[in-house]
């Protein structure tokens, strides 16, 4: 009788390690890494803005982290949708800001540096065009082969919006 309770007691335990799950951590930049339907408007220093120059609309923005997984900078890239820019920024978790106070490589193609500045990521500061509340985006972006900002058309560009919400109503 005693080894049938120890066989039912041993199955038991067996069972109940195999059924644990393990947890599944999540990435360092996971709270600001996201897809972002932004416009880009032309930015003064004076604070005023020419709202969507190009009329070129929204398009999408990544941010993700890095592939060391760091506490302290993430991407930031258009993937081609609109200047080909992708450039490694620094972060603060805490304040969910992000940017860099020096010209970096835009790894999106040669001969271009960017300096990206004043990013933001506010917890359900946007409107999607659905009317449902999501993550903000804003950050200040200056290449160094634009023609326009050399031309004094503006200071820099503003890219501002919302994280993708995956309903077709936000698209």
């Amino acid at each position: 009788m005693k080894k049938i309770i120890y066989t039912i007691f041993s199955l038991a335990m067996v069972a109940m390690v195999s059924c644990s799950k393990d947890e599944i951590g999540g990435t360092n930049m996971q709270e600001m890494a996201g897809q972002w339907y932004v416009t880009m408007d032309g930015a003064y220093d004076d604070g005023s803005v020419w709202e969507d120059p190009y009329d070129y609309g929204p398009f999408l923005v990544f941010t993700f982290n890095t592939t060391q997984d760091s506490e302290t900078e993430m991407w930031v890239s258009d993937e081609g949708n609109f200047w080909e820019f992708q450039g490694l920024v620094k972060v603060d978790k805490n304040s969910m800001t992000f940017g860099n106070s020096d010209w970096t490589e835009n790894i999106a193609y040669d001969d271009c540096q960017m300096l990206i500045t004043d990013g933001k990521i506010m917890k359900g500061a946007a409107t999607t065009p659905s009317g449902m509340p999501a993550d903000s985006i804003v950050f200040y972006v200056l290449f160094s082969d634009d023609d326009y900002a050399a031309a004094g058309y503006w200071d820099r560009m503003r890219f501002s919006g919302y994280r993708y919400t995956g309903f077709v109503a936000d698209e």
